[in-house]
């Protein structure tokens, strides 16, 4: 059995601070950031995608309860 997998580089676009947030990896009240992240070749298929981190443990995500997740919408 062949795995083929894509790996496209991404550089950070942009920074959007989301202000302070609980933040469940951390277990205490953190600053959050939206990060815009672009592929790093122009002609790249992929488009934009965005990631909410924790300023201080950089966890992805950490701002949504356990069980949960982040919809397109959100």
């Amino acid at each position: 059995m062949e795995v083929h997998i894509l790996y496209t580089a991404m550089k950070e676009y942009k920074r959007i601070p989301l202000g302070e947030r609980y933040c469940f990896h951390c277990r205490k009240r953190r600053t959050f950031t939206n990060v815009l992240m672009v592929p790093a070749d122009p002609m790249s298929y992929y488009g934009p995608s965005a990631k909410v981190v924790c300023d201080i443990c950089g966890t992805q995500d950490a701002d949504v309860f356990p069980g949960w997740a982040r919809t397109c919408e959100d």
